[in-house]
C-alpha cells in the first residue's frame, strides 16, 4: 500500500454562536494524498481526535473517532466534537484556563489502525469566547439574541480601530478593489442593494442597487426612490460607461432650467432619421427644403435649435413652424435665395 500524506489546509473554525454560547463542534479540514501526491479522492478513511491538557503529552481530556469519505478534491471534513466518543467530554469551555494540544491520528483505509499525523496546539482565540466572556458580551449591556438574530441598541462598533466616537460602524483598513472595506454580494441573479430612510417617513426611501450581467451594456448601478407609493430608478450607471437620468437635470446656478434634451436627432436629406431619440416619431419631406418633424409628448412650451449637416456657411435651418405635436424646419440657401434639400440636425429643450 502506498504511503499516504495528510495535509492540513485549514484548522479550527468556531460554528454556533459564538457571542451567546461554548461551540458545540469545530470544523477540522484536511486534504489527503498519497506519497506521489495525487489526491485520495471519493475514499472512506477514519481519524481519531484526542485533545491533551497541558502538553503534546499531557493528560487526555478528550477523545473521538470519526469516518468519512473524501470528497472529489480528497477533502475531508470533520466536526470535531460531533464524533463518535472514546473518552471525556467535549467541553471546550473550560479549556481556557491551560494550553491545550490536538492530536491527529489517520488510518486511509476507514479502520483503526491509526497512524500519528501530529499534534499541535489549540489556539486560544476561538476559546476566548469560553462561557464567561459569552456571559460578558451577552450580559445584556452589548449584544441581545433574538432567535437567531443579533442586535444591540446602545454603542458604537469599530471594525480594524478603536475609535468608534465618528460613526456608529466605523471601518478602518487599507482598501483595493480586490478587498474592499465592504463587500455586498448577492446569491441569486438580482441586485445587490443597500437602502436609506429615516423614522419619520419611514415608507420612504432610496436605495442603492448594483447588478452585474455577462454584457457590460445590461450591467448597471441604480440610484433608485421609492416615494411610499412607487419607485422608480433615478439615475443609472451603466458597466459600459453611460449614464441615464429618468427626469431633468438641473444647476444650482441656473435653477430650475433643464440641461437635458427634450429630443435631438440627425435628419439625412431624404428624411430618413439617424441616432434620434425615441420619443422622435415620423419625419417627412413637405416639400423642397422643407421637413416636419413629429415628436411625442412635445407640448407647446419648447425650444427647437436647428442646424444644418456639413457646416456649410451658405445653408441655414430654422423653424418655421411649431404646434404641440410637431415643428417644420426650413433649409434655405442664401446664394441662390431658394429653398433646397438638405440634412440638419436638431435639439429640442423644454423648461
Amino acid at each position: 500500500m502506498k504511503k499516504t500524506l495528510l495535509f492540513v489546509v485549514s484548522l479550527f473554525i468556531l460554528t454556533g454562536y459564538i457571542f451567546s454560547q461554548v461551540p458545540e463542534a469545530f470544523n477540522y479540514q484536511a486534504v489527503v494524498r498519497n506519497s506521489s501526491g495525487e489526491l485520495i479522492a471519493g475514499q472512506n478513511v477514519s481519524f481519531k481526535i484526542s485533545i491533551l491538557e497541558n502538553s503534546e503529552s499531557g493528560n487526555l481530556v478528550y477523545a473521538e473517532t470519526h469516518s468519512i469519505t473524501t470528497n472529489d478534491f480528497g477533502v475531508a471534513n470533520l466536526k470535531i466534537g460531533e464524533g463518535t466518543v472514546l473518552d471525556g467530554v467535549f467541553s471546550p469551555g473550560g479549556w481556557g484556563a491551560a494550553p491545550h494540544f490536538i492530536k491527529v491520528e489517520f488510518d486511509p483505509a476507514g479502520g483503526s489502525s491509526y497512524v500519528l499525523m501530529g499534534t499541535s496546539q489549540l489556539i486560544a482565540v476561538p476559546y476566548a469566547f469560553h462561557a464567561q466572556t459569552a456571559a460578558e458580551l451577552m450580559g445584556g449591556t452589548l449584544w441581545t439574541k433574538s432567535g437567531e438574530d443579533i442586535y444591540r441598541s446602545t454603542g458604537n462598533v469599530g471594525i480594524g480601530t478603536t475609535t468608534t466616537d465618528e460613526a456608529m460602524l466605523h471601518i478602518e483598513m487599507n482598501s483595493s478593489v480586490e478587498k474592499p472595506q465592504l463587500f455586498l454580494e448577492e446569491f441569486e441573479n438580482d441586485y445587490a442593494r443597500i437602502s436609506f430612510k429615516n423614522t419619520s417617513n419611514p415608507t420612504k426611501y432610496w436605495t442603492w442597487a448594483g447588478l452585474n450581467r455577462p454584457d457590460n451594456n445590461d450591467s448597471r448601478m441604480n440610484l433608485w426612490y421609492y416615494n411610499g407609493t412607487s419607485g422608480k430608478d433615478i439615475i443609472s450607471v451603466l458597466g459600459n460607461g453611460n449614464v441615464r437620468l429618468s427626469d431633468e437635470l438641473h444647476s444650482s446656478s441656473t435653477g430650475t432650467a433643464n440641461m437635458m434634451p427634450f429630443a435631438y436627432g440627425h435628419i439625412q436629406v431624404s428624411a430618413a432619421k439617424n441616432g434620434c431619440t425615441s420619443n422622435v416619431g415620423t419625419v417627412t419631406n413637405l416639400s423642397t427644403g422643407q421637413y416636419r418633424v413629429n415628436i411625442s409628448g412635445l407640448g407647446t412650451d419648447y425650444t427647437a435649435i436647428v442646424t444644418p449637416n456639413h457646416g456649410m456657411s451658405f445653408l441655414t435651418g430654422v423653424v418655421i413652424g411649431r404646434n404641440a405635436e410637431y415643428f417644420v424646419v426650413a433649409i434655405w440657401d442664401t446664394r441662390n435665395d431658394a429653398y433646397i434639400d438638405g440634412g440638419f440636425s436638431f435639439v429640442v429643450y423644454k423648461p
